[in-house]
Protein backbone atom coordinates (compact mmCIF):
# COMPACT_ATOMS: atom_id res chain seq x y z
CA UNK A 1 0.00 0.00 0.00
CA UNK A 2 1.47 3.06 -1.03
CA UNK A 3 1.86 5.93 1.73
CA UNK A 4 1.04 9.01 -0.34
CA UNK A 5 -2.79 9.64 -0.59
CA UNK A 6 -3.77 11.99 -3.88
CA UNK A 7 -6.89 14.11 -3.56
CA UNK A 8 -9.04 14.68 -6.89
CA UNK A 9 -12.02 16.13 -7.51
CA UNK A 10 -15.32 15.79 -8.87
CA UNK A 11 -14.46 16.61 -12.26
CA UNK A 12 -10.85 14.91 -12.11
CA UNK A 13 -13.29 11.70 -10.76
CA UNK A 14 -15.39 12.07 -13.33
CA UNK A 15 -12.46 12.09 -16.32
CA UNK A 16 -10.76 9.01 -14.53
CA UNK A 17 -13.81 6.76 -14.42
CA UNK A 18 -14.84 7.80 -18.05
CA UNK A 19 -11.51 6.74 -18.84
CA UNK A 20 -11.57 3.22 -17.18
CA UNK A 21 -15.19 2.71 -18.56
CA UNK A 22 -14.20 2.88 -21.84
CA UNK A 23 -11.10 0.82 -21.47
CA UNK A 24 -12.67 -1.76 -19.92
CA UNK A 25 -15.11 -2.35 -22.50
CA UNK A 26 -12.69 -3.74 -24.43
CA UNK A 27 -11.84 -6.88 -21.71
CA UNK A 28 -12.94 -8.88 -24.79
CA UNK A 29 -9.75 -8.52 -26.26
CA UNK A 30 -7.95 -10.32 -23.00
CA UNK A 31 -10.41 -13.25 -23.58
CA UNK A 32 -9.37 -13.57 -27.23
CA UNK A 33 -5.60 -13.19 -27.08
CA UNK A 34 -5.77 -16.23 -23.92
CA UNK A 35 -8.36 -18.21 -25.72
CA UNK A 36 -8.71 -17.89 -29.39
CA UNK A 37 -5.14 -16.65 -30.71
CA UNK A 38 -3.09 -18.19 -27.73
CA UNK A 39 -1.17 -14.91 -27.62
CA UNK A 40 -0.63 -15.42 -23.69
CA UNK A 41 2.13 -12.04 -23.96
CA UNK A 42 -0.87 -10.18 -24.83
CA UNK A 43 -3.37 -11.69 -22.52
CA UNK A 44 -0.58 -11.21 -19.39
CA UNK A 45 -0.65 -7.28 -20.63
CA UNK A 46 -3.92 -6.91 -20.95
CA UNK A 47 -4.11 -8.62 -17.59
CA UNK A 48 -2.10 -6.30 -15.93
CA UNK A 49 -4.21 -3.16 -17.55
CA UNK A 50 -7.25 -4.20 -16.45
CA UNK A 51 -6.68 -5.36 -12.77
CA UNK A 52 -4.82 -1.50 -12.76
CA UNK A 53 -8.32 -0.43 -13.66
CA UNK A 54 -10.25 -2.51 -11.06
CA UNK A 55 -8.12 -1.32 -8.44
CA UNK A 56 -8.77 2.39 -9.66
CA UNK A 57 -12.84 1.64 -9.55
CA UNK A 58 -12.31 0.11 -6.00
CA UNK A 59 -10.47 3.71 -5.13
CA UNK A 60 -12.96 6.22 -6.84
CA UNK A 61 -16.02 4.21 -6.70
CA UNK A 62 -17.86 1.72 -8.91
CA UNK A 63 -20.85 3.53 -9.62
CA UNK A 64 -21.70 6.09 -12.07
CA UNK A 65 -20.97 9.90 -11.16
CA UNK A 66 -23.64 11.83 -10.80
CA UNK A 67 -24.96 14.52 -13.16
CA UNK A 68 -24.82 17.88 -12.57
CA UNK A 69 -28.56 19.12 -11.99
CA UNK A 70 -30.09 15.83 -12.17
CA UNK A 71 -31.66 14.51 -9.26
CA UNK A 72 -33.30 16.05 -5.82
CA UNK A 73 -31.16 18.13 -4.08
CA UNK A 74 -30.61 17.82 -0.59
CA UNK A 75 -32.62 20.40 1.68
CA UNK A 76 -30.80 22.76 4.10
CA UNK A 77 -32.00 22.46 7.54
CA UNK A 78 -33.39 25.21 8.43
CA UNK A 79 -34.31 26.49 11.58
CA UNK A 80 -38.04 27.06 13.12
CA UNK A 81 -39.63 30.08 12.05
CA UNK A 82 -39.51 32.62 15.60
CA UNK A 83 -42.47 35.38 15.77
CA UNK A 84 -41.11 38.74 14.69
CA UNK A 85 -42.00 41.55 17.49
CA UNK A 86 -42.73 44.73 15.41
CA UNK A 87 -40.66 47.77 16.85
CA UNK A 88 -43.25 49.64 19.08
CA UNK A 89 -43.34 52.67 16.32
CA UNK A 90 -44.34 50.32 14.24
CA UNK A 91 -47.11 49.10 16.44
CA UNK A 92 -48.88 52.61 16.54
CA UNK A 93 -47.52 53.00 20.28
CA UNK A 94 -44.42 55.83 21.05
Amino acid sequence: MPGTVTTIDRDQREGLYELVRNHLGSIEDFWIALERTKDFATAERLGLEFAEDFRLLKDIGWSQPARRGAGPRPQQRRRPLQPQRRPRSARGGV
